[in-house]
């Protein structure tokens, strides 16, 4: 992928430069090799190969100099690329390890498998709600994308011949921007399917509530967060086979301990 030079983005010295490489959940093991292109059609790579995985492995030789709070959000977010990995695999065919595997395998981690009966009381209180009053929204879901960065997804099944509109949507309260419902296609039981995404939700907003209105033939509401979306999956016996109960209690993990880093520095 292209990453913009910033001449500015230097370490204390200001002889050594930087670049921002976002990798979804799983790629923390994808070696990422950084080659500046300059002139005409030269090119120079810079240094070696690196990994969110090799970071951690270097973190945990110098472990020993920083808090409680900042060992475990590391380790966590270690966990959550582990467990992650396998949940993602199965329900998209990606492979994983050497040799012909899409995606290295992460096989840094420190807790699991979890119990997910324990996380999901722990989210309980954690649900999706709906009011779609006398509109044309039909079926209203949420679910989490978790690419490079985590985005929430509000799936409306709303009747054919009908666009909707967003009116507003808020993360914790707070406005964010969001483009226009983008149609999916008809829906197995008649109507239209139409996505709305919520981006960028960082691991300490998972619990944060997402609310979107808008209108389809009449006003509707929505709201949603990731903890609720984790919490559903918990739920559903199905998921635990193919990793998916231990992905979302890791995620749930990660969320903790990002809360709890966030608190103390």
């Amino acid at each position: 992928m292209d990453v913009a030079f910033d001449a500015n983005n230097t370490d204390s010295t200001g002889r050594y430069y930087g670049f921002t490489v976002p990798l979804s959940s799983v790629e923390m093991a994808q070696p990422v090799t950084a080659t500046l292109h300059y002139g005409d059609g030269l090119s120079l790579e810079a240094g070696k190969a690196i990994s969110a995985k090799g970071y951690v492995e270097g973190f945990d030789k110098v472990a020993s100099s920083y808090d409680g709070e900042t060992v475990a959000l590391v380790h966590a977010l270690a966990d959550y690329g582990h467990w992650v990995q396998p949940f993602l695999s199965a329900a998209n065919g990606w492979s994983l390890g050497d040799g012909d595997g899409q995606y290295a395998e992460m096989d840094r981690f420190y807790a699991g498998p979890y119990d997910g009966a324990a996380a999901r009381a722990a989210l309980a209180g954690y649900v999706m709600s709906k009011d779609v009053g006398g509109s044309a929204v039909e079926k209203a879901s949420a679910s989490l994308s978790l690419e490079s960065e985590t985005t929430l997804e509000v799936v409306l099944t709303v009747a054919e011949g009908v666009t909707p509109t967003v009116a507003s949507a808020t993360l914790g309260g707070r406005a964010v921007d969001v483009a226009a419902p983008a149609r999916l296609g008809k829906a197995s039981g008649g109507g239209i399917r139409w996505r709305v995404r919520v981006p960028g939700i960082r691991a300490w907003q998972l619990g944060e509530e997402v609310v979107v209105t808008g209108d389809a033939d009449g006003g509707f509401s929505v709201s949603a967060s990731g903890l609720a979306y984790a919490g559903a999956m918990l739920g559903v016996d199905s998921y635990a086979g193919n990793g998916g109960h231990d992905a979302m209690c890791a995620l749930y993990a990660f969320h903790q301990a990002e809360v709890a880093y966030r608190s103390t520095h």
